[in-house]
């Protein structure tokens, strides 16, 4: 789990990347470790660990398609 502590706010990426990962799991048919990983080891979720560019503000689902983009999983 990452969690980023600011003066007012603490943002739990495990709480974004839960429900992409069951996306993966369901539109990608893929087991839970191997939905994880493409996860895990894309640009995006790099972004998404680093508080600067702000991409965990935005709606699971943006980031999502976003990944789905980096992957080339678009339908």
């Amino acid at each position: 789990m990452i969690v980023f502590h600011g003066s007012y706010t603490a943002i739990n990426v495990k709480h974004i990347s839960r429900p992409i990962i069951e996306k993966l799991i369901t539109e990608q048919n893929l087991d839970k470790y191997d939905a994880a990983d493409l996860l895990y080891n894309s640009n995006i979720f790099s972004d998404l660990s680093d508080k600067t560019t702000e991409l965990y503000k935005k709606q699971w689902t943006e980031i999502y398609n976003m990944l789905k983009t980096e992957l080339n999983l678009n339908d």
